[in-house]
């Protein structure tokens, strides 16, 4: 059933064709296809490189020639996670799409909301006669979700816009204005596992699943949302004296707030009494986090595992991790965070994903240089190391006034400014383009990055009628 066929606003069709489409971010050969179509039956200039970034171009409206070219951005990549027991694969099948109230979200998936609202409006931007415009340049950037590949590499040759209107964001009520750096690390610390003797020791399975998860840098702040690696090392480590790791899996990506989690670890029987304290602590966590499953059994004993020391310096290092969210300004934005995203097994190798993220550059160099002291005291390697660039301006310029003023004037409320811990685009598009202006609008989106995502249809339907309304009255 085509749920957006009562939609009436123009971009819904957009987004429901999209939907269609898959986009995991790294995989955006299709959508790329699909908007040089798009172009090609409109007859508009186009551009497409081997990131798969397409760039549309679109003259001005009569009367408005004289206005100075504007860009619209957004990505097309999205992240792809699903509900357990869930069947859906990403390289293949379509979202498929739930309206529930006012809330368009997916059937135990990702939604993609974030950013296929943009793409959904801007392609009915294009796509319009009757909304008096300026030149737009319309672009199109793949693998935001992970590399930054997309816009990192995109040919600044090509831009001519050098004020730029992004439509990732996920708040109606603000206007980003700056994103935050991020640093992102794929570790590992290896070691071969040992036998035990079945006799002494014990072996228990500790699952957390139904955590509520969510994007990396706008729900960092929630602490309601917990983080499922990090509650696990700290209630092994209050409990148990000596801990025997035998596998440990949780979350998925390193710019996700974990979900999900599970170990499987030995004691030595001398311990066993304190199971009943480790349960007394699950049970607290339980009515902290209400909405999670957590259970604890028993199982029989395996023979090999990892060594007490090395599973000691696993537990520790995460639990001395600073998670969540660190420090705020005095406007209440969250300067500084981390991330313990994912953790898992691979042969010898226990394979950590971790992130920060920074709108102050003194503190977020202060600590990086605190983790990477932190891995050295436990001997965590570094496998991979991402830097995505952050973006700061003057919050005077042009655009963001004028943006601001006609919010005012169109709703009759100030938008909130904000400086994001999301990592947007923007900080590559600084490197690229001179005096670059640039702001992020959207309507309000929940829980991305995780299955439970939606969208507000009121909010997207009314967000909608702004950006119109901008488009028109921009110079």
């Amino acid at each position: 059933m085509k749920t957006l066929e009562k939609l009436n606003s123009s971009f819904w069709r957009f987004f429901y064709e999209i939907s269609d489409i898959p986009r995991q971010s790294g995989k955006e050969e299709k959508i790329a296809e699909y908007l040089i179509n798009f172009a090609i039956e409109r007859n508009l200039k186009y551009y497409h490189d081997e990131f798969n970034n397409v760039v549309i171009w679109k003259n001005a409206s009569n009367g408005c020639e004289y206005k100075e070219i504007l860009g619209l951005q957004c990505h097309t990549d999205m992240i792809c996670e699903k509900k357990k027991n869930t069947e859906h694969d990403f390289l293949k099948d379509p979202i498929d799409l739930i309206i529930d109230g006012d809330f368009i979200k997916a059937n135990n998936t990702t939604l993609g909301a974030d950013n296929g609202i943009g793409v959904a409006y801007i392609l009915a931007i294009l796509d319009s006669k009757k909304i008096k415009t300026p030149k737009l340049e319309c672009i199109f950037t793949a693998q935001e979700e992970t590399t930054m590949n997309g816009a990192k590499y995109l040919d600044s040759n090509i831009l001519q816009s050098r004020k730029i209107i992004s439509f990732d964001n996920f708040n109606e009520n603000e206007m980003w204005i700056s994103s935050a750096t991020a640093k992102e690390w794929v570790s590992t610390i290896s070691d071969k596992q040992i036998e035990i003797n079945a006799d002494r020791f014990s072996t228990f399975v500790l699952e957390l699943y139904h955590f509520k998860g969510g994007h990396s840098g706008l729900d960092i702040g929630d602490s309601s949302r917990g983080n499922p690696i990090k509650i696990i090392a700290e209630l092994l480590l209050k409990c148990f004296s000596e801990i025997y790791i035998v596998n440990f899996e949780a979350g998925s990506k390193v710019n996700i707030i974990p979900r999900n989690g599970k170990i499987c670890f030995s004691i030595n029987k001398m311990e066993s009494s304190k199971i009943s304290s480790l349960e007394k602590q699950i049970n607290k966590i339980k009515s902290q986090y209400p909405f999670s499953d957590i259970s604890l059994k028993q199982i029989n004993t395996i023979k090999k595992c990892y060594n007490k020391q090395f599973s000691k310096d696993i537990l520790e290092f995460i639990n001395n991790f600073q998670n969540g969210d660190i420090l705020r300004d005095r406007d209440n934005n969250i300067i500084l965070s981390g991330n313990f995203g994912a953790i898992r097994n691979e042969y010898e190798n226990i394979t950590l994903l971790y992130s920060i993220r920074y709108n102050s550059n003194a503190l977020g160099l202060k600590l990086e240089k605190e983790i990477n002291n932190l891995m050295k005291q436990y001997n965590i390697k570094v496998k991979e190391y991402t830097h995505i660039l952050g973006y700061e301006q003057d919050e005077n310029s042009k655009l963001i006034k004028f943006c601001e003023n006609l919010y005012f004037k169109y709703f009759n409320k100030k938008i909130k400014k904000v400086k994001v811990q999301a990592c947007l685009e923007c900080g590559y598009f600084y490197d690229k383009i001179p005096n670059l202006q640039f702001i992020a609008i959207a309507p309000n989106i929940y829980d991305a990055h995780s299955p439970t995502e939606r969208m507000s249809i009121k909010s997207a339907n009314k967000m909608w009628s702004f950006i119109v309304e901008l488009l028109e009255k921009i110079k």
